[in-house]
């Protein structure tokens, strides 16, 4: 499904507006229209969990030395102190209200409160902070002496003022009490509450009835400016509900597996040529904004199909020191939190800014205990033409890292992207000499562009698994054969892919999603097959719209929903809905739209054509409880109830904006506002699924 040359430079996005410059314009429209009755709305406070953006500690006892590879945190006195930093960036231009730090204590002697918190500099790097380099505290920010417990998740309340909305948040930590040591668990969170400033209304819309089936959408017609967004009453959410796109919190508990198992293992296809950041340079300049996402960027090359790419990496702040690094350990800790346990390592080069970016995944990977990475040889670059001998040298070279996936037999798990495309031999001599020349074993999954029955019986004797690359509409995996029950009759492992959508502006083509059908049922073959691993292709393929990363035009959102899955697949049972989660994908045009500066336009035949483009909003819940749900979608609202459990309801597409309201019997109501939208003629066309969530 998937042909690419190799990228021995790097593109860039450009920002939203360049994809639909009328939407600007509407909302000014939209926003003059009601001046007049606009009034100040309350100002919601929601709480934010962030996940570790680096974490290492110094100890006196070895000066010189890092520590981030340790299996633990320590902190004491004087001797030993931890440090964490986090991308606290998305909090710019909100109100900070409280904060804490939770830790998971794994051993200590302490009989008193002594936690101590101070606040740092984010230069530090983990890799190279040592007791000699490690950066100065300054103003003490811990509220409360909160006592360590071996064995306890403890949380310590932290000054507001010590948090950096719109930057980095850095801490050094102590225990004060003499003579003790406390031994913390990596990966501490920290929890924001926000309240953000007050937002002007607009005018009420006249209520529409409430059907208690989705009215039909009328045939795409009416001016180039959206209608004014409905204003719409809702409680705000409690201070423990978290809520919002870039929420990283999950809705079902997520753990990884065990060190070296691959029962029930899920990979995400990692792409080194978009990573966080091409440059460290602010997100409005630098070369996603200006050279991908730009329709006329990088000279003008992409112009005909409006731009590179649609979407990019979630922006983090800039990062000084090692950047690249620290942008990869972001990643790792991402997929990580969603309860993926490894990336499937797209090996595009063997030198220049991918290798390094390569290299760095891998390092980044051996600083997280649960999680490691499993090169997967590209087949389709110059990767794929070197020599069986110079690709074994690479291997090694990334496994030295201490990242990469081992078996419990200590095995190296190692993929090839359409490996198909060199012949069965070919692997055979990079398997032998890695052996001969390393003393590394290896268990071969390769991925199969095509997985016929002659491929899959060609490759089984060398392969320790097998796997696909897979199709993106619901009516193609569903037809698709039972491949791991082929698979399981070869003797081998099944590796599945399980992919969210498909959309290539540059090759014009894209495959009907479905909105998240495509992921649903990806997921559901995927278990109900037997497959013993998954594959997402991919987690940061912005360029065929693949990505399941934290982005600008889905933020965490299908991480939320792919963590009920994983779970379900892991264990084998329906997972406890831990938190309610509502999930809204939508495009923002219609599909067949004429944009305004594009003459290359996609069609739906990836994948073929049996599954036609639709235009609809699907409302996706999955409550502890049943709900009450009002959606605003243009000039048309929509009431229904929500069983407990996994729901989808679509309604259909209008101009305008789009909003949800969804309030669980027994808990707090969860709002979403779409920041996308319907427009009539767009700058570029963008056949992609945007995601708005709330979770609480």
């Amino acid at each position: 499904m998937r042909a690419r040359a190799e990228m021995p430079r790097y593109w860039a996005h450009v920002r939203r507006r360049w994809i639909h410059g009328t939407t600007i314009a509407a909302a000014v429209v939209a926003l003059v229209a009601g001046a007049g009755t606009a009034a100040q709305a309350a100002s919601p406070t929601s709480s934010t969990v962030f996940q570790t953006a680096g974490e290492t500690w110094s100890t006196t006892r070895h000066p010189d030395t890092p520590q981030y590879h340790q299996g633990y945190l320590s902190a004491t006195n004087s001797a030993d102190k931890t440090y964490l930093k986090f991308p606290t960036a998305s909090l710019k231009g909100k109100t900070v209200t409280s904060a804490r730090l939770t830790l998971k204590v794994l051993s200590t002697m302490a009989t008193a409160g002594g936690v101590e918190v101070f606040k740092t500099n984010s230069s530090w790097n983990p890799s190279t902070l040592t007791d000699h380099t490690r950066p100065s505290a300054a103003a003490r920010a811990d509220i409360a002496p909160v006592k360590a417990a071996a064995g306890k998740t403890i949380s310590v309340p932290v000054s507001p003022s010590a948090i950096a909305a719109g930057g980095t948040t850095a801490f050094e930590l102590r225990y004060s009490q003499a003579g003790v040591s406390v031994m913390y668990a990596h990966h501490p969170t920290l929890s924001v509450t926000t309240a953000a400033a007050p937002q002007a209304s607009a005018a009420p819309a006249k209520p529409s009835p409430s059907p208690t089936k989705a009215a039909p959408s009328p045939a795409p017609t009416g001016a180039a400016n959206p209608a004014p967004a409905p204003t719409t009453t809702s409680a705000p959410a409690p201070a423990a509900a978290s809520s919002g796109s870039n929420s990283t919190a999950m809705p079902v508990a997520v753990k990884p597996n065990a060190a070296g198992a691959t029962s029930k293992a899920v990979f995400a296809h990692y792409f080194p040529a978009y990573p966080i950041s091409l440059d460290n340079k602010p997100a409005a300049s630098d070369y996603y904004s200006t050279g991908y996402l730009n329709p006329s960027g990088e000279g003008g090359a992409h112009a005909a199909y409006g731009g590179l790419l649609r979407d990019r990496p979630l922006p983090q702040a800039n990062v000084p020191g090692d950047w690249r690094l620290a942008d990869a350990q972001t990643e790792v800790a991402q997929a990580s939190s969603a309860g993926i346990d490894g990336f499937m390592l797209d090996v595009l080069s063997l030198a220049g800014q991918n290798w390094t970016y390569e290299n760095d995944i891998m390092k980044a990977a051996a600083q997280t205990p649960s999680f490691r990475v499993a090169p997967e040889l590209d087949m389709t670059t110059s990767v794929g033409s070197s020599s069986p001998s110079t690709v074994a040298d690479s291997l090694h070279q990334l496994w030295s890292t201490g990242g990469g996936y081992r078996l419990s037999d200590g095995r190296y798990l190692l993929s090839g992207f359409e490996a198909e495309k060199r012949p069965v031999a070919w692997w055979q001599s990079l398997i032998s000499t890695l052996g001969s020349k390393y003393g590394t074993k290896v268990a071969f999954v390769p991925t199969l562009l095509n997985p016929s029955d002659a491929n899959m019986s060609a490759f089984a004797p060398i392969s320790y698994g097998l796997g696909s690359w897979g199709v993106r509409t619901p009516s193609t995996i569903a037809s698709a054969p039972n491949y791991a029950a082929k698979a399981h009759a070869l003797g081998v492992k099944w590796m599945a892919p399980v992919a969210v959508q498909d959309v290539r502006p540059r090759s014009a083509v894209y495959a009907e999603a479905d909105n998240t059908e495509a992921l649903r049922d990806g997921w559901s073959r995927a278990i109900s097959d037997g497959a013993d691993m998954v594959q997402i292709p991919t987690w940061n393929d912005y360029s065929e719209g693949t990505s399941i990363a934290p982005s600008e035009a889905h933020g965490y959102s299908f991480l939320q929903l792919n963590a009920y899955y994983e779970a379900q697949f892991k264990s084998g049972s329906t997972p406890a809905i831990a938190k309610n989660l509502v999930v809204v994908t939508h495009r923002n045009e219609f599909h067949n739209a004429v944009p305004a500066r594009q003459s290359k336009l996609m069609l739906p035949t990836l994948c073929g054509t049996s599954t036609p483009p639709r235009d609809d909003v699907e409302i996706l819940t999955l409550l502890k409880t049943p709900g009450t749900v009002t959606a605003q979608v243009g000039g048309v609202t929509t009431n229904y109830t929500a069983p407990a459990g996994l729901y989808a309801k679509l309604i259909p597409l209008q101009y305008g904006s789009v909003s949800v309201r969804v309030a669980p019997s027994g808990s707090a109501a969860l709002s979403v506002s779409s920041p996308e939208q319907v427009v009539k003629t767009p700058t570029v066309q963008d056949l992609q699924y945007y995601a708005s969530s709330a979770i609480g």
